[in-house]
C-alpha cells in the first residue's frame, strides 16, 4: 500500500506568491502550483490523500508585535497595516 500525502495550501502565501496588484490569483494558477507539487521527486510512489485550501482573516486589533516585542504601551494597531487592508474581504 503506498504511503498517502496532503497538501496544505494557505491561501494568503498563494496570493503573495503567485499574484500581483495588477494580476489577481485565478484558480487555474493555483491548480498548476498544486499540480507541480504533486510532481516531485520526493512524492514518485506516494498517493494524495488530500488537498486542504485554508484562509485565514487577517489579524486585526492591537497588541504588542509578535516577534519585535516591545513594551505594553508600544502596541501595534494590525488593522492598519497594509497587509491587513489588501487582505480584508
Amino acid at each position: 500500500m503506498p504511503m498517502k500525502f496532503a497538501i496544505l495550501l494557505d491561501a494568503g502565501f498563494l496570493k503573495r506568491k503567485l499574484a500581483s496588484s495588477d494580476n489577481p490569483m485565478v484558480a487555474d494558477q493555483v491548480v498548476e502550483f498544486t499540480n507541480k507539487l504533486i510532481e516531485r521527486d520526493e512524492l514518485k510512489g506516494c498517493q494524495l490523500h488530500r488537498i486542504y485550501y485554508y484562509y485565514a482573516p487577517p489579524m486585526e486589533g492591537k497588541m504588542r508585535k509578535p516577534l519585535t516585542g516591545g513594551s505594553n504601551k508600544s502596541l501595534y494597531d494590525f488593522s492598519t497595516s497594509p497587509v491587513y487592508r489588501s487582505n480584508k474581504p
